[in-house]
């Protein structure tokens, strides 16, 4: 790529890092932060995920969510408590987004911490009533 460094996966920089390319992007351009070059697109992309964690966090935090059938066996089969993916919402970052082509929806990876420190991560997707869903959770 000569010299010109691009990322894929916004999981590659961290939070305050997402949050300065997106408050330097230019439109139609590239911007440049923190030593590596971003497109337009990719900075677009890193500030969508911004918007949509924290609507995500606000969700969390007012219990406006519900967990699948799934999401509470496997959280009692690696002993996470709802307070430990409470929290790994509410310090994590989205990894990624997955389409569902059937569906037509998106899932969220988020990975974050639970109260002790130890990693966690929770697959969310927004239900049609606005309510998040918690798919599954999973030690990394």
């Amino acid at each position: 790529m000569g010299g010109r460094s691009r990322i894929n996966d916004p999981q590659l920089i961290s939070g305050w890092r997402k949050k300065a390319i997106a408050e330097s992007l230019v439109v139609g351009r590239s911007c440049h932060a923190f030593g590596l070059l971003y497109t337009a697109a990719e900075a677009r992309a890193i500030a969508m995920f911004e918007k949509i964690l924290k609507v995500i966090r606000e969700k969390v935090r007012l219990k406006q969510y519900v967990m699948t059938l799934h999401a509470e066996e496997e959280m009692a089969d690696d002993a996470f408590s709802i307070y430990d993916v409470e929290s790994g919402v509410l310090t994590g970052e989205i990894l990624e987004c997955q389409k569902d082509r059937v569906a037509r929806e998106s899932k969220y990876r988020i990975q974050g911490e639970a109260p002790t420190g130890e990693p966690i991560e929770i697959i969310v997707k927004f239900s049609p009533t606005g309510k998040v869903v918690i798919i599954t959770v999973y030690v990394p």
